[in-house]
């Protein structure tokens, strides 16, 4: 056949295909997905890139090419940005090998020493300038290179997030930075002094609720009056795959408000869950120039098929290719890559904030339990004793209600969590002392979930296990401490959620150890729900410090635990004694003065 002959319009913006009718050649520039048909000519877009892969495929299938008037010259100058395009590749590259030798003193603005595949990560970062998206496997510190880069370059920073990880990014920058931060509750509390780091969730941005004090403006509409007041620039999107949808409204204010935003980070550790096209709404954020037409990306990337509906995009295509193309906006590292670096344990806390309400009926609950154990405390004999217990239920019956009612306030939490572990492709062991939570979370995993009580039989006990470790699709495995904390092996996942804590740290450790073991290749990340200035936190400090006395006994060796479980219930019991008689000594001297 003859020369295929490419012509620049008059406009500059688009290239015109001119050729002999040949079906092959044909289908060949229809697999291209970046070619349309305007009767008589093909045209596509006169951009660097799109000029190279059209003529790169012609080429490559032995056509013949004639370049009409000025294309010669775009095509050579293609060709050097290809040069340089290849160059910032294999510099990213180079950094994401070894930016753990970035010249940077984290001591001066970490109060942690990063790892050296964070260091890699915040180098990554720098390079980046800030627009990038950390796809780091869960466990592996997102959060803390994302913290680096902004308290480095001293960024006033907009942080937004499910609602389940605001006060865990709160703890998170008090952790590792000096920075001050703030999370609104409603548009109601804005900050009005100056902060390092705003603290949001996903639903303001799409909340339409007015103030109740007499102000007119949205929560949206305060909020974006406060990113222009507050000069944010830079803002970092935690679980960013909730912005893979373009008709989501949350993802529609994102893209508006704050594409300009000069430095916009990503966290996810699972920036596509099935499909290609869930990709592009992440790329367009970090690179709206270069991600900038969603058809050509879905008819190229998305095994588009044409329909008698129109295009089907939930497929994929030229997948090398898409890798390649992205490789410089990513950085992702699993745990097997790192597991020289990291510990054999990484411990998390997950803190959960009361509202108005929960926190009115959790202060009941333990104004109650504390006052049975007064009276306790002040029973002159056994006898009495019984008779308090028999008229108020005994102290320890009600310490258990008021940990039941944290563990319960933390069951939406875990799903949240439990679910964003699944969709990253791993699985996850959970546990609590209390059937009504397993029960729950079981209903509400069905088939994707087994559960180890003791009330199971051996047989069924041990079946459980197998469809855990065995089973692609079963994904989470949820214990109680007393039965499923000792005897079995659960290596399949390397990830173990906590609802509630046992009474010892021996407990904590046997139940951890059932991912920590022969055959595990991972680090096992360790994760505690706890509800904020609750019994969880005196119950997770009292483990704390029975570790360390236990730690100091044994000189660092393994023994046996039981000579704290005696202990920890009565401390705890002392402490709450403790507190309410200085609550009482410090009323009377106020009386008194």
């Amino acid at each position: 056949m003859s020369s295929i002959i490419f012509t620049l319009s008059e406009n500059r913006k688009n290239i015109y295909l001119r050729f002999d009718y040949f079906k092959p050649l044909i289908e060949l520039i229809k697999s291209l997905g970046t070619c349309n048909w305007r009767d008589p000519w093909w045209v596509f877009r006169a951009d660097n890139r799109t000029l190279l892969l059209v003529c790169n495929s012609l080429l490559g299938a032995n056509y013949t090419l004639t370049f009409e008037g000025e294309i010669q010259k775009l095509y050579d100058k293609a060709l050097k940005w290809e040069e340089q395009w290849i160059e910032q590749i294999q510099r990213i590259e180079e950094i994401k090998r070894n930016g753990h030798l970035i010249n940077v003193d984290f001591s001066s603005f970490l109060k942690i020493q990063p790892y050296d595949f964070q260091k890699a990560g915040f180098a990554f970062l720098q390079e980046r300038n800030g627009c990038a998206i950390v796809a780091d496997e869960m466990g592996l510190g997102k959060s803390m290179q994302a913290l680096a880069y902004t308290a480095y370059n001293k960024l006033t920073t907009l942080v937004i997030c499910p609602a389940s990880l605001k006060e865990n990014w709160r703890c998170e920058i008090e952790k590792f930075t000096w920075k001050s931060c703030y999370i609104p509750v409603s548009g109601v509390d804005l900050p009005k002094e100056h902060f390092d780091y705003l603290i949001i969730n996903y639903e303001m941005l799409v909340s339409k609720k007015k103030p109740k004090d007499g102000r007119k403006k949205s929560t949206l509409e305060q909020l974006l009056a406060l990113v222009k007041k507050e000069k944010i620039n830079c803002v970092v999107c935690d679980e960013a795959h909730r912005i893979k949808n373009p008709t989501a409204k949350a993802t529609k204010v994102i893209h508006k408000e704050f594409k300009k935003i000069p430095h916009r980070i990503l966290l996810t550790g699972t920036p596509i869950k099935s499909r290609p096209i869930e990709y592009f709404s992440l790329l367009k954020f970090i690179d709206p120039i270069r991600w900038n037409n969603r058809s050509e990306y879905a008819m190229r990337y998305c095994g588009a098929t044409k329909t008698r509906w129109g295009y089907d995009f939930s497929g994929a295509s030229n997948l090398q290719e898409l890798y390649k193309e992205t490789t410089p906006y990513v950085i992702r590292r699993e745990k097997s890559e790192v597991l020289k670096e990291l510990p054999d344990k990484i411990y998390t806390t997950v803190p959960i904030l009361f509202d108005e309400q929960q926190q009115k009926q959790y202060e009941k609950l333990e104004d109650d339990f504390v006052n049975t154990l007064e009276l306790e405390e002040d029973a002159q004999s056994d006898e009495e004793i019984k008779e308090v217990r028999k008229k108020n239920m005994s102290s320890l019956s009600k310490v258990h209600a008021l940990r039941m009612y944290t563990s319960d306030l933390k069951i939406k939490y875990a799903i949240e969590l439990i679910e964003s572990i699944i969709e990253a492709g791993q699985k996850v062991i959970v546990f609590s002392q209390y059937l009504k939570i397993i029960a729950a979370l079981h209903k509400h995993f069905g088939e994707k979930s087994v559960t180890l009580t003791g009330s199971l039989s051996g047989q069924q006990r041990q079946e459980n296990v197998i469809r855990f470790q065995t089973h692609e699709s079963c994904k989470v495995f949820i214990g109680s401490i007393g039965a499923a904390g000792v005897g079995i092996t659960l290596v399949a996942s390397s990830t173990v959620i906590f609802l509630d804590l046992p009474w010892t740290s021996g407990d904590f450790d046997q139940c951890s150890d059932r991912a920590h073991r022969i055959g595990q290749k991972n680090a096992v990340s360790i994760i505690t729900l706890s509800c904020e200035n609750s019994i969880d936190e005196r119950v997770r400090n009292l483990l704390a410090e029975k570790r360390v006395i236990l730690n100091q006994v044994l000189n660092g060796r393994q023994g046996d635990d039981r000579i704290e479980s005696s202990n920890i219930y009565k401390d705890l019991l002392l402490g709450y004694l403790g507190d309410k008689k200085r609550k009482k000594r410090a009323k009377t001297v106020a009386v008194s003065v």
